[in-house]
């Protein structure tokens, strides 16, 4: 939809495009000249899901949720998580993960280090750990050697109150 949007030119906006990378990574692959800018649309990579939400409570969690026993549960498994990162680092391309549970945190990063450890690949493409709100320092600590950026999500009458601020 997006790369129809930018060949009719209705986008305005850069726009970047993050492909399924489990269900999808023919499209990453045999499109190659959409990593530019293209009427203001570029694929940057693939996306993947380590868990679900908190709200649900399918965030996968290490310790289970208050008055409660669940603790969520992983999308895929170690072993999964290894061959979708090594196939994004195969093909150059960046990689966001879905991961708002501190399990999943976990998940992401030692099976990114493992990827790492265990190939030559010089670069990590700059790997994103989206919904990093419960990862905990430890892991910080460890997604700052391996260049990953958490990004943190925020509610957005907080960014509204900043802006208001700022003004």
């Amino acid at each position: 939809m997006l790369k129809l949007f930018a060949e009719e030119k209705l986008l305005k906006i850069d726009v970047v495009g993050y492909i399924d990378l489990e269900n999808y990574r023919n499209i990453y692959q045999n499109h190659s000249k959409d990593y530019v800018y293209n009427n203001h649309f570029r694929l940057g990579g693939y996306k993947i899901f380590l868990d679900r939400s908190p709200k649900g409570k399918t965030a996968w969690m290490k310790e289970p949720y208050e008055h409660s026993k669940e603790r969520g549960y992983p999308v895929h498994s170690d072993e999964d998580i290894y061959e979708l990162i090594s196939n994004a680092l195969e093909d150059y391309a960046q990689l966001l993960a879905h991961c708002n549970g501190d399990a999943a945190a976990e998940q992401y990063v030692k099976q990114f280090t493992r990827v790492k450890e265990n190939h030559s690949y010089i670069d990590s493409y700059r790997p994103v750990m989206i919904h990093a709100q419960l990862v905990k320092e430890e892991e910080l600590t460890k997604m700052k050697r391996i260049s990953m950026i958490p990004s943190f999500l925020l509610r957005i009458h907080i960014i509204v109150e900043i802006f208001i601020w700022q003004i």
